[in-house]
């Protein structure tokens, strides 16, 4: 099976992201890349929330656009919310400036359960699965039907990143992806 679509899965903080960033500096440096990074923002030193930074643009910070989860305190409980509406505007538009006939790579760094209520991002997904587009992406350890959709798929690939494996899998999606 040779599939353009790889996605890394495993718990928290094994080195998913850490990964796809040395396979962009090895081999896509000089590159096109497109779509997005989950990252995490905080106020006062506490984690806030998480926004998308579009790959296409320069210095994205956190702001109401693009903020995809916010972290709440009900009860003593915390708790992490996705913003569905995000997704489904900023998301959708970072998605279809993916399919671009220029880009080299899609970045979907991180899909997981912020996006369960985004069903037009939710589709926009598929569409650049199914594009001409190489993609790589992490894919949280949750069980959604969204999640479980994706690694249905015959065109994609999941590697699960453990501590044992993951100084090796830089050299095993080069050498899958013949870079």
């Amino acid at each position: 099976m040779n599939c353009k679509n790889l996605f890394l899965t495993g718990n928290i903080k094994v080195g998913k992201s850490t990964i796809i960033n040395k396979v962009i500096d090895e081999y896509f440096k000089d590159k096109t890349i497109a779509g997005f990074k989950t990252l995490p923002f905080y106020e006062y030193g506490y984690l806030k929330g998480y926004y998308i930074e579009n790959q296409l643009e320069e210095n994205i910070f956190p702001k109401k656009e693009n903020i995809v989860g916010i972290n709440s305190k009900n009860y003593g409980e915390k708790k992490c919310f996705g913003i569905a509406e995000t997704f489904e505007n900023k998301g959708v538009d970072i998605l279809n400036k993916s399919i671009d006939k220029n880009i080299d790579l899609v970045l979907l760094d991180e899909i997981g359960f912020f996006e369960n209520e985004a069903s037009v991002f939710k589709k926009n997904v598929h569409r650049v699965l199914d594009s001409e587009k190489r993609v790589l992406g992490v894919l949280k350890k949750k069980d959604t039907e969204f999640l479980k959709g994706l690694i249905a798929r015959k065109d994609v690939m999941v590697i699960e990143v453990t501590e044992e494996n993951r100084n090796n899998i830089v050299k095993q999606i080069s050498n899958y992806w013949r870079l």
